[in-house]
């Protein structure tokens, strides 16, 4: 299940519906997560990043990790939108 709060919340539901799927590792969740903040905050600078496990325990993520994970994130978003224009060109042709 999945859920967002305050400002363009509904927008960030849509969003998280559209991509969840059961059975995330942690590190795909992490991921998710911040891509669904990217649709709405412009870089990671405007990002903290908190993640609580099951057994209760909250960890900070270090800025690097949430910047490296963002340029991951913002590099794959690139590159379909390349390979969307590319595909349209040709269908133009």
């Amino acid at each position: 299940e999945t859920n967002a709060i305050g400002r363009n919340a509904s927008t960030l539901r849509e969003f998280l519906e559209k991509k969840w799927v059961a059975d995330l590792d942690n590190e795909a969740a992490i991921s998710l997560g911040i891509e669904t903040l990217l649709e709405v905050v412009e870089n990671s600078d405007n990002m903290e990043i908190c993640v609580m496990t099951s057994d209760g325990k909250a960890t900070n993520l270090e800025k690097e990790k949430v910047v490296a994970i963002c340029e991951v994130i913002n590099k794959a978003k690139q590159e379909a939108e390349e390979a969307k224009k590319t595909k349209n060109e040709l269908v133009d042709k």
